[in-house]
């Protein structure tokens, strides 16, 4: 049996538009996947900010030093199968849920020299989850026009995920 856990990063947790059209995926999912699926409603954890310290790169390797609720969401993210981001968007961005969430990811970023400059450091995005497991990001907008809209929200998820994200958006 899969395991899949649904980000859900709107303000309006379980009420969300986005989340309705989240679970019509999930529906189809199940009628191919044998799978359990687990819900995470950020808005009802205590996320704090990033502060950019990097204790967990340099000191605690994979563990962040900020003592609040996303050491028990990232455990449940590395042991998923599938994960399901759901946000909608504003302004030509996510949530702010969504973007501190994403942020306090850091510790399962992998960091590695810029090629030909091994002064700079640049990451990419590994989860320590096995390469089938996939990140799959729905968003919804009320725009007219979502193909513009999702524009620089599709550029900053594929270079955060290495382009090994599928990605889904409605209106």
């Amino acid at each position: 049996m899969k395991k899949v856990i649904v980000i859900n990063s709107s303000i309006n947790g379980e009420d969300s538009a986005t989340l309705k059209m989240t679970n019509a995926f999930i529906d189809g999912m199940k009628d191919h996947i044998d799978c359990i699926v687990e819900y995470i409603h950020l808005k009802h954890y205590d996320i704090n900010l990033c502060t950019g310290c990097l204790v967990c790169w340099r000191e605690t390797p994979g563990k962040c030093c900020i003592k609040d609720d996303m050491a028990s969401i990232i455990k449940k993210y590395k042991s998923a199968d599938f994960v399901i981001f759901n946000s909608c968007v504003h302004c030509y961005g996510t949530t702010a849920l969504d973007r501190i969430f994403t942020e306090r990811l850091l510790p399962v970023v992998e960091i590695k020299p810029v090629e030909g400059e091994a002064s700079q450091l640049d990451y990419i995005f590994k989860s320590n989850r096995p390469a089938n497991n996939k990140h799959i990001i729905i968003y919804s907008c009320a725009s007219l026009n979502v193909k513009e809209m999702m524009k620089p929200i599709t550029e900053l998820y594929k270079h955060i995920y290495n382009n090994e994200c599928i990605m889904l958006a409605g209106s």
